[in-house]
């Protein structure tokens, strides 16, 4: 028997705390993960949980399907709903150590061997690709976090970039999707008479865009050449005129005047224009409701079925809610999920995932698999951390 539900294995409370009325859990791309637990006012209930205090749920369909939450309470907020007096627990994920701000200065790095000497530090893994480009300089602006920071590099090259527990997720999302795709999970949209829905999907929303060529696709990188004082433009599609610049060494110091980072060499250059162009591929959105799937999180994809021919096919998440409820009995819990998705205009072509890596991480060389799980998480001084923070490739 299939049974939805919530369940906290820590903090222990004895007497045994009843379960949340209600329960949400947030999965945003450059974001941490939020939980959020209303539950019916007790005394007890409010000594147990303080801001800051580490806890563990479990959620999902049991007994197969189910996904752990490792994080910390944020905020404890007493609340009034339908006369009840709730106590509203909202909880942030395993990353959120990676919020405190530092400063960092990197040359001659890539921006994946920088995120892996962050996740590593904090004693998290890493799921990255293999380095792409050396970036002669990388720096960190003052006050930033280190997650802050993970989210510019990852901007920067059009990668998803979250945190769930204790593994940092930083790639191209299109990439691991298709080298995946058969395990993607798939919503089915069928209803039946009556206007009830039989399949997974009751409700998608197309919100915006329509399936056609992007115009940022062509983006132009405007700078100075510090050398003739002249300005210069690279465009993304005009490939040729940076081949032969390239070819006359006539290498310029462009900056580039969206985000004002400096751009040392033309090959860099075009490491900002894919990451720009990467960055407006998405053109197409829509919002689903459907029921719930743990498998469903934000940086990957799902395969919507049964809808029309024009919104079927694959989509990459970009937010998913996960809603539980015990609807007034404490065994019966309604798990439904809404879901914003978007969807890039051109054709996906597929790629077969590497079979495994040589990754060189700050313990050493290890030879690591593509869909390898990560290692566990524990509990050590009030931090919840990897048992053996460690790097996993993916699709590049």
């Amino acid at each position: 028997m299939r049974l939805s539900s919530l369940r906290v294995f820590y903090p222990t409370a004895r007497p045994p705390l009843r379960p949340p009325a209600s329960a949400e859990i947030r999965q945003l791309d450059y974001h941490h993960d939020m939980l959020i637990l209303d539950y019916y006012l007790e005394k007890h209930t409010a000594r147990r949980y303080r801001e800051g205090t580490p806890i563990m749920a479990r959620w999902g369909t049991f007994p197969n399907a189910f996904e752990d939450f490792y994080g910390y309470v944020l905020y404890v907020r007493p609340r009034i709903e339908n006369e009840n007096h709730i106590l509203r627990l909202t909880c942030i994920g395993a990353g959120a150590p990676l919020r405190e701000p530092t400063e960092g200065v990197y040359t001659n790095s890539s921006v994946e061997a920088v995120a892996t000497k962050v996740a590593l530090s904090n004693n998290l893994n890493i799921a990255r690709p293999p380095d792409t480009h050396v970036w002669p300089l990388l720096v960190q602006p003052r006050n930033a976090t280190q997650f802050e920071y993970l989210v510019e590099c990852a901007q920067r090259l059009g990668y998803s970039c979250f945190i769930h527990n204790t593994t940092v997720h930083f790639y191209d999302p299109v990439k691991v999707m298709l080298a995946n795709e058969s395990s993607v999970p798939v919503l089915r949209y069928r209803y039946g008479r009556g206007n009830q829905y039989l399949g997974d999907i009751e409700a998608f929303t197309p919100t915006s865009g329509q399936l056609a060529k992007h115009p940022l696709r062509n983006v132009v990188l405007a700078g100075v050449d510090l050398r003739t004082k002249q300005v210069v433009e690279l465009s993304s599609r005009d490939l040729s005129k940076q081949q032969s610049l390239y070819q006359q060494g006539r290498e310029n110091l462009i900056t580039e005047f969206l985000t004002g980072q400096p751009i040392q060499s033309l090959c860099t250059t075009r490491m900002a224009l894919g990451g720009q162009t990467r960055t407006s591929r998405w053109v197409t959105s829509a919002r689903v409701r459907a029921r719930g799937n743990v498998r469903v999180r934000q940086g990957g994809g799902v395969f919507i079925t049964g809808v029309s021919k024009q919104h079927d096919g694959l989509w990459h998440v970009d937010k998913v809610t996960h809603k539980l409820t015990t609807e007034n009995h404490p065994q019966k819990w309604s798990y439904m999920m809404d879901l914003e998705l978007l969807r890039d205009s051109e054709p996906l072509e597929r790629q077969a995932p590497p079979l495994g890596r040589r990754v060189r991480t700050l313990t050493g060389d290890r030879v690591v698999q593509t869909n390898r799980k990560p290692p566990p998480t524990r509990l050590v001084k009030g931090q919840w951390i990897s048992t053996h923070p460690s790097v996993l490739t993916v699709a590049a």
